[in-house]
């Protein structure tokens, strides 16, 4: 009579006991969505996995960048985040050369890859905006004297009407704050402005 409260007890074990779901948490910090690119510039973000995250591949308009460094300190993301094993090194990044690209609107995806094999991707979007040469070697060919110079808001300088290579520009500088994890929270966080320039 013992053997069959002992079989009920281990089913019930077997059938109420599953295993922990894995769950990768993760933010594209920039570009951020919607930013306007020129230049060289970061890609980059952070990404934890209570199993480990394996790596993290960036892809533009679908061809792949390669992997993105992972590890680099991460204090916020390691306060958001205290029981997530290597939170604080959860940082990913990359310098990207943003006029390897057509002027106009593109689509980072970034895959991170945990421990296990499973993923999870997110996307934004980004617009490229580039000058007729790809580096201006000259300085004589940058004028600025005429421009109007005004802050918006604080933060955001805009310059319009300088001259580049012949060519009027308005140009428009932004801070950018790096995406914090925020804690108690598996959203991604609202990304902020990047650093742009316009035609």
């Amino acid at each position: 009579m013992l053997r069959i409260p002992l079989l009920l007890a281990a089913l019930l074990t077997v059938c109420c006991v599953h295993e922990a779901r894995a769950e990768i948490t993760f933010a594209i910090g920039e570009p951020a969505e919607g930013a306007r690119k020129s230049g060289v510039g970061l890609i980059s973000g952070w990404a934890v996995s209570d199993r480990g995250v394996v790596s993290v591949e960036a892809f533009i308009d679908g061809e792949s960048l390669g992997a993105v460094p992972y590890g680099s300190p991460r204090g916020d993301v390691a306060a958001a985040f205290p029981d997530i094993p290597d939170a604080l090194h959860s940082g990913w990044g990359m310098k990207w050369a943003y006029p390897l690209h057509s002027d106009g609107e593109h689509l980072l995806t970034v895959v991170v890859t945990e421990e296990g094999g499973a993923t999870a991707s997110q996307s934004v979007t980004f617009e490229v905006i580039g000058f007729s040469s790809e580096f201006i070697t000259d300085p004589g060919s940058v004028r600025t004297a005429g421009a109007s110079v005004s802050s918006p808001e604080d933060g955001r300088l805009v310059v319009r009407g300088a001259e580049i290579e012949g060519e009027t520009v308005d140009l428009e500088l932004a801070w950018v704050r790096r995406t914090r994890a925020r804690s108690g929270s598996r959203r991604r966080p609202r990304p902020a402005r990047s650093v742009c320039g316009s035609r």
